[in-house]
């Protein structure tokens, strides 16, 4: 790894304020930790097999604040104490409460 990388890393990542209001700082170097969320560019066009609507839900919720709002309040019921935040999670069996 040269020096350039190195810097570039370090202005990147470790530079960048996280959301708890802090620096990143070394934790910005942890392999697999997202520092920008993901944002979806192009236009959403789901096949046949359910391909293609990656980042549907989160355009949704970014266009009906509203609705955000309501998902929240119904989130918060079930999970108190748990705060809400954006980015990636395991969700396999999250979907369930709203069957």
């Amino acid at each position: 790894m040269g020096l350039k990388h190195i810097h570039r890393l370090i202005k990147e990542r470790c530079l960048l304020t996280h959301p708890d209001g802090l620096i990143y700082g070394w934790r910005g170097l942890v392999p697999g930790q997202h520092i920008n969320p993901y944002t979806r560019t192009k236009a959403i066009k789901v096949d046949n097999y359910g391909f293609g609507a990656v980042g549907a839900m989160q355009t949704i919720l970014a266009l009906h604040y509203d609705l955000r709002e309501k998902l929240n309040k119904k989130i918060l019921r079930f999970f108190p104490q748990a705060p809400l935040h954006q980015g990636l999670a395991n969700y396999s069996g999250r979907h369930n409460l709203f069957q």
